[in-house]
């Protein structure tokens, strides 16, 4: 009767005696107690399955070498990247306080650990897979604008700098916080999905690397201004960064495998 509508005008009416006056456990409906139920049923049962696991980031795991001495990177190419990094960095935490997501991998990858809930999960993957390729695509563009072509002899170099002012970045964060506290806070580690928005590409670098190699294995380093400080409310009002799930060692989690 309902896809009929169009046709037959005659509307589908749910009566009281069709709702449900109480909901599974499995579909985590935010009700009252009494109106929910502990299912029994298979559903029910893989439910109660299903592990809910912490997301742990290893920051144990260190950058990939070949990447960061694949190139003699200069200075200025350097702080384009850095600078690009912060404008990236920016529009990914606008994506995750809108939406409750707890790290940039959510973005970057699309699977949401968490989200607000304003939407059904249905909608909310379509939109933030719409949010993600957006993303991708500007900066993508971005950084083709800023070498001038789309050639892996040209952009190689400058994925390699944003690799590089990634890494910088972030291990930086991680030892200054293990010396001071003894342990890592991971609302306060810098965002790291940046570079990965050329996965592709930095596979082709550690894998083949170009002629331009740099051969004393010493990498670039760009010296970095100190960020500014930031009072603890904002702190708790910007959802938390990311970690070292993108480490290129553990890209074989993403379907990239460098090694």
């Amino acid at each position: 009767m309902a896809v009929d509508y169009m046709k037959t005008g005659v509307p589908a009416r749910l009566s009281r005696t069709l709702r449900p006056y109480k909901w599974p456990h499995f579909m985590e409906k935010n009700r009252a107690k009494e109106d929910t139920y502990h299912s029994r049923k298979i559903l029910g049962r893989l439910y109660d399955e299903v592990e809910r696991v912490d997301f742990n980031p290893a920051f144990e795991m260190s950058f990939d070498n070949r990447i960061l001495s694949a190139y003699k990177l200069d200075q200025s190419m350097l702080e384009q990247a850095y600078e690009l990094k912060k404008e990236y960095d920016s529009a990914v935490r606008r994506i995750m306080a809108q939406h409750d997501i707890k790290s940039d991998f959510e973005v970057w990858s699309t699977f949401a650990l968490h989200h607000s809930r304003e939407v059904g999960d249905y909608k909310f993957y379509e939109e933030i897979g719409r949010l993600s390729a957006s993303l991708k695509d500007r900066f993508r563009a971005r950084c083709y604008e800023k070498v001038g072509s789309k050639d892996f002899n040209d952009i190689g170099p400058f994925v390699s700098a944003m690799y590089t002012v990634t890494a910088e970045e972030v291990t930086t964060a991680v030892e200054e916080q293990r010396q001071r506290m003894g342990k890592v806070d991971v609302a306060t580690v810098p965002l790291m999905s940046f570079p990965w928005i050329f996965q592709n590409v930095l596979g082709k670098i550690a894998n083949y690397p170009s002629k331009g190699e740099d051969s004393s294995g010493s990498g670039a380093v760009l010296e970095l201004p100190n960020p500014p400080e930031s009072s603890s409310d904002e702190q708790r009002a910007t959802p938390p960064p990311s970690t070292s799930a993108y480490s290129t060692r553990a890209s074989v989690s993403e379907g990239l495998s460098l090694d």
